[in-house]
């Protein structure tokens, strides 16, 4: 059965069209952004991360702000706030950190462009990018893709 939802998954991701702005989700981006953390870079200590999303369309009633409070091995999303203390803030636009996920824009360029924010612990903060692996779809090629390929 695993193998069939992956099949679907990545021939989804293949062929269908980017998500509209409006019917991003950014509990369901920080969801499956917990699953694929390398685990092996996380640090040994346990550190909390909030994420603060702009940009979240306006009939979405989930909230703005989540917590992933990470004690390896295990990395734990909040809907509230935890009451530790926040070590990296992770202000994003969740268009462009969904895009990210996806595989469609490097992270390093969102940073350059400030869509994408990193504060808090300096060191922690210069960490994050090493311990957020993308989506397992992200490496599915697309038929745009295919096609440079082929003239490159």
């Amino acid at each position: 059965m695993g193998e069939i939802v992956v099949r679907l998954g990545q021939w989804g991701q293949r062929w269908t069209t980017r998500v509209a702005r409006e019917r991003l989700d950014a509990g369901l981006l920080v969801w499956d952004m917990h699953r694929r953390m390398a685990l092996d870079k996380l640090p040994e200590t346990r550190t909390v991360v909030r994420f603060d999303f702009r940009g979240v369309p306006v009939r979405q009633r989930h909230p703005k702000t989540y917590w992933m409070v990470i004690e390896r091995p295990e990395v734990d999303v909040c809907v509230t706030d935890p009451g530790f203390e926040v070590d990296v803030y992770v202000d994003a636009d969740l268009a462009v950190l969904s895009r990210v996920w996806l595989g469609d824009a490097p992270l390093a360029q969102a940073l350059r462009a400030g869509s994408v924010k990193l504060t808090g612990n300096p060191r922690l903060a210069r960490a994050f990018p090493s311990w957020l692996m993308l989506s397992t779809l992200a490496a599915v090629p697309r038929p745009a893709e295919q096609t440079q390929r082929r003239v490159a």
